[in-house]
Order: structure tokens, then C-alpha cells, then sequence
């Protein structure tokens, strides 16, 4: 009973990191395609995928979910470099945005979307090190 309990949560917790890396690479496409399409997203009325508040949004939505599931990681794993990640895309994702309009835009996107894979990566590595913890591990 309690080898497959486990086996739920660390399936679960395994999908909490598939979910935070599609959600990050979502938000990656979305600040490099964001500026070839400005002139199109009116035109299919997508206008609200340039809205600061949906940024802010995608930002907490995805730092939220990285910072819960990388601590509920790291707590069966107990490796502190997710901690590194995971401050390298929050610094990335929330330091830079006060300053985005006295920067250029390019610098924006090119600091976002390098967040964006440190959040991808470390997601990817908590899934490695939890699925390696969890096969090694006394039940």
C-alpha cells in the first residue's frame, strides 16, 4: 500500500514538471514570435497575448508552479541545484520587468526567454533526480 502510494505522488509530482515545462516553453515561442506578429495578432483579434497584465499573469502562473514543485522535488531529492534554476528564471521572469521599458526589447525577450529554459531545465532535471531517488529508495 504504501510502495504504491508513493508511486501515485511521484507520478503526479512528475507531471506537475511535464505541465511547468510545456507552460515555459509556451511562454518562450510566445516572446520570440510575440515580435514578428504585432501587426497580426489585431487581425485575429489576439491582441490580449500582447496585454502586460496576461505577461504578468504567464510570470506568476509560471513562477508559482516552478517554485512548489521544485521545493516538493528537492524535499525527495535533495539536490540544491534546482534552487539555482529556479532563481535564474525568477530573476530573469520578475527582476527585469520594472526596467523593461528603459531597456530594448530585444534584451527583454532574449533575458525571458533564457528564464524561460532555466525554468525548462529545471524541470526536466527535478523529474530526472526524483524519478532516480524514487528507484533507489527504501519503500
Amino acid at each position: 500500500m504504501e510502495v504504491a502510494r508513493k508511486e501515485i505522488s511521484h507520478r503526479s509530482h512528475s507531471r506537475w514538471d511535464l505541465f511547468g515545462m510545456v507552460l515555459s516553453l509556451a511562454c518562450g515561442v510566445h516572446c520570440v514570435a510575440l515580435p514578428a506578429l504585432m501587426g497580426a495578432l489585431p487581425l485575429f483579434g489576439l491582441e490580449l497575448f500582447h496585454d502586460p497584465a496576461f505577461e504578468w499573469l504567464m510570470v506568476g502562473l509560471i513562477s508559482t508552479l516552478a517554485t512548489t514543485v521544485f521545493v516538493r522535488g528537492y524535499l525527495l531529492h535533495r539536490r540544491k541545484a534546482v534552487f539555482v534554476l529556479l532563481a535564474a528564471g525568477l530573476i530573469s521572469f520578475i527582476a527585469l520587468r520594472p526596467f523593461a521599458e528603459a531597456i530594448s526589447h530585444e534584451t527583454t525577450h532574449i533575458v525571458t526567454v533564457f528564464g524561460g529554459l532555466a525554468f525548462i531545465a529545471g524541470h526536466w532535471y527535478n523529474s530526472k533526480w526524483s524519478r532516480s531517488r524514487c528507484a533507489t529508495c527504501q519503500h
